[in-house]
Order: C-alpha cells, then structure tokens, then sequence
C-alpha cells in the first residue's frame, strides 16, 4: 500500500492525463497480485491496493481495474483471474471498435449529406467508404461491407446520371 502512495499513485494519475489530453477513452489498470498477500488482506480487513485504485481513478469506470493473480505461484487459482482478464480485454477492444466504427459512419455520413455542395469530391467520398467497407470485411462483417459497396454502386450510378443532365 506504502508504494501505491508514494509513487504509483502518481504515476497513474499522470499516465490518465495523457490518454485524456489523446482523447484516449478506453483503458485498463491490471494489478498482478499474490495469493499471499490476499490471504493477509483478509485476516486485517482493510482496503486492498485495488480498492484503493478504483476508489481514486475508476468511480465510474470500476470494471476498468482488476486483479489477476500471479501465474508463477498457485497456477490452479490464477488460470480463473486470467481468463477474466482475457474476457475483460476481450470486451474492452470490441467496445473500442465498436466506437471507432459509429465514428467513422457518422463522419462518412456528413460526406454523404454534402454531396449537392460544388465543392464536394466523390473520390475523396469514395475513398472513405472503401475503407469501412474494407475495415468491416477485415472484421468478417459480410454482409456489412457489401452493403457499404452497394451504397457506393448507387451513389455512383446517381452521380454520373446527374453529371450527364448537367
């Protein structure tokens, strides 16, 4: 606990400074941690250096810190805390593209929405919807990504059909 106060407190309060001045939303803080010293814990009921963590940096993020338990030592116990661990960062990394993606949609989206502007550029338009299609057939997303080319076979049908009226 000494530790955590002395520096690492600091350290993790400078680390969070940085992703937020990144505009880095998603993070994680993984305690490794000995069976020992959750022995000890629990005859001396205190809080633990993770409490003490998620009470400084994740009041509403808790999730975001865990324990897992040190693999060198009680191998039978740790293996549960690791697939905990993978099951977290599975979760977190998902959640992660999944707002990456909305992102990308919504500014995809705007493009759209100025394509009656003169100074709007299909190819710089396309190059954008290539590229969520691509990302979502990186993704195994199918039918996503051939949805994302047929809007781009209509968008393109449509803008030489006005390019010849005009």
């Amino acid at each position: 606990m000494d530790a955590y106060k002395l520096s690492l407190k600091d350290d993790i309060d400078s680390w969070l400074k940085v992703l937020n001045q990144h505009n880095i939303q998603d993070w994680m803080i993984v305690l490794v941690d000995t069976y020992d010293s959750k022995k000890a814990s629990k005859i001396i009921p205190r809080t633990t250096v993770l409490d003490k963590i998620r009470n400084d940096f994740a009041i509403k993020h808790g999730d975001r810190c865990l324990s897992v338990l040190n693999p060198t030592k009680f191998e039978s116990r740790s293996a549960e805390s690791w697939r905990g661990f993978i099951s977290r960062i599975q979760h977190f990394l998902l959640v992660a593209y999944d707002r990456q993606l909305i992102n990308f949609q919504e500014i995809i989206r705007e493009q759209r929405e100025c394509r009656n502007k003169k100074n709007w550029s299909f190819c710089k338009y396309f190059i954008l919807q290539e590229k969520l299609a691509f990302i979502l057939e990186m993704l195994g997303i199918y039918d996503e990504a051939l949805v994302q080319y047929d809007e781009l076979d209509a968008l393109f049908t449509q803008f030489i059909l006005n390019c010849d009226v005009g």
